[in-house]
This record gives structure tokens, sequence and C-alpha cells, in this order.
């Protein structure tokens, strides 16, 4: 049993008990009947939102390809974005992230590891404004005075801490630090050179600066994507009740789970609609209709991709390991 078979047998562990503690007291039925009176107007704006968000994501991963310094063609990064997410939605525990890795390694002359950087850097920069947004929402939400709002408070903070931490570490590590011990081989230090070369953008103020934007307008679609869900199921979420729910989905989003985040997704959108005061039943709903009408429209584009991309490839890949 390889590793890969272990992380998605962990992942599978995950979404179904993280399923089970999401609709263990709710109907089925009453979740179907939520979907069934979705307005459809609201939904088809949703989608197009989402679009707008995965084009400012693809935007921003053909930015970070670029500072490889190897040619990369937008429409490339384009339909292998698109392949790597509809991947994430078939495939267990993030697989989708290898597919795209290695995909645009075989379209381009991008090493395997440079290719790896810039994902690292689009979880670094998505995982800090998840936590921010989690954080602002946490720290000024009125929410119920049964719940242990100071324990959730100080969770916060520490992931925050922790994460922050981790990505100064990274930059340090990256500007030097290993990559100059003789203890390294001239291959490995060879390899780790290249994951550190599109990293050490993050010392770069202004491509820094250009990432953080397109950043904070990936997740400005994002959440105006999630609220027009929500609104079309008939619940009106105010800015900052959307913030926390963008959180706590974007940190469950995190953790190894099913496809599409099967389980997962749900007890995100159950937890958060519960804290709220509001009923579980639509945030069970919202999660399902999240699944099938925003990921399912990027699944059904991604999986002709894979098809039109992978079939004319040559069997041998043009890029190099490293």
């Amino acid at each position: 049993m390889t590793k890969h078979h272990v992380k998605a047998l962990i992942g599978f562990a995950i979404g179904g008990a993280f399923l089970y503690l999401a609709t263990r007291h709710t109907s089925i039925a009453d979740v179907l009947t939520v979907i069934r009176s979705a307005n459809a107007g609201w939904l088809a704006v949703a989608v197009l939102l989402y679009w707008l968000e995965l084009g400012a994501r693809v935007i921003r991963w053909h930015a970070l390809l670029l500072h490889t310094e190897r040619p990369v063609e937008l429409s490339d990064a384009t339909s292998v974005f698109l392949i790597g997410y509809a991947a994430n939605n078939v495939l267990p525990a993030k697989l989708g992230e290898l597919v795209r890795i290695d995909l645009i390694s075989r379209l381009s002359e991008v090493p395997r590891t440079s290719s790896l950087g810039t994902v690292v850097i689009e979880r670094v920069f998505d995982m800090l404004l998840i936590l921010l947004m989690g954080g602002l929402s946490i720290g000024l939400l009125v929410l119920p005075e049964s719940f242990d709002l100071g324990r959730l408070r100080d969770g916060m903070i520490i992931l925050e801490t922790l994460s922050a931490l981790l990505m100064v570490a990274g930059a340090y590590l990256c500007w030097g630090g290993i990559s100059s011990r003789q203890i390294l081989t001239p291959r490995i230090r060879a390899r780790f050179d290249e994951l550190s070369r599109a990293i050490r953008l993050l010392m770069r103020p202004k491509k820094f600066g250009r990432i953080l934007a397109l950043s904070l307008l990936i997740w400005g679609l994002n959440g105006m994507a999630m609220w027009l869900i929500v609104f079309a199921l008939g619940v009106n979420l105010l800015p900052l009740q959307t913030l926390l729910l963008i959180g706590v989905v974007g940190i469950s989003a995190a953790l190894p789970a099913p496809p599409a985040g099967l389980g997962v997704l749900q007890y995100a959108f159950a937890l958060v609609f519960e804290l709220l005061g509001k009923s579980s039943t639509i945030g069970l709903a919202a999660s399902a209709t999240v699944q099938l009408v925003l990921l399912g429209s990027v699944t059904l584009v991604g999986t002709f991709l894979f098809f039109a991309v992978t079939i004319p490839l040559p069997v041998e890949s043009r890029a190099t390991d490293g």
C-alpha cells in the first residue's frame, strides 16, 4: 500500500466521520426539500462569480509559473488548472494537486519541483487570508452566550501564529539556509533550488503585492458566490457571518477528505449555521448545492479538458524532474 493509498483512506475516514456528525440529527428529505426550493436565477449568478474566481486563480498561478523563468502559455495553465480542480472533486485527499503538478510539467518545461513551489505559495496566501477572515469574524461577531467564544478565539490565534511561523521559517530556509549546506548532494540541492525559486517570490515586494491583490480578489469573489448560494436558499447572511462561513469552510478544506470535500464540507456548513442560530438543515442544503452547482460545473469542464489535453500528449514528458 503506497502513501497515496494511505492518505486516501485517511481522507475517506475523516469525511465519513464528519458526514455522520453533520447529518445524524437531520432529515435528508428536509435537506432535499430546501435544495429544490432554491432560486435558480441567484444560483446562476453564483456560478458566474465562481468562474470569475477560477479565472483569477488561473491568472495568479500563471504569474507564479512565469516566476520560475520557464515559458508557460496561459492556455496551458488554464487547462491544467481546471483539470486539477476537477481531479480534486473526483479523487480523495486533494490528489488533484499532484495531477496539476505532473501535467503542467508535461505540457511545459517547468520542473515538477518548481511547480510544487507555486502550489505551496498558493496555499500560504489562501490559508493566511482564510485565518484572517475567520479571526475577524470571530472577534467581531456576537455569538450565542452558550458558545465558548474565548476558546474558539484562542484556537484561531494559535493557528494564525503557527501559520506565520511556518511562513517565516520557510522563507528563511529558501533564502539559503539549507541550500548552502554541504550535507545535501548536488542533485538534491538542485531540486531544492528549483522549489525555493518560486517560494522566494514572497521576498519580492512588488510580486508579493500582486499575488496578494489577486488573492484578495479571489476570496472576495468566493465570498460573494457563497453568499449567493445561501441567499438562493432563503437565508440572508450579514458580511461578518459570511466571513465566518468562508473561514470555517476554508480551514475544513485543508483537511484530507473524500472527493469534493464530502462530509467535511457538510460539517463546516452545519457548524457555522448552528453557531449563527440558524437551521443546520439549510446549512447542509447549502453545502450540497455548492458541491453540485459550483464544484460540479468545474468537474464537467475539467473532465472534458482532461481528455482533450492528455490524449494528444506524447508518452515521454518534455519536462525534467530537476
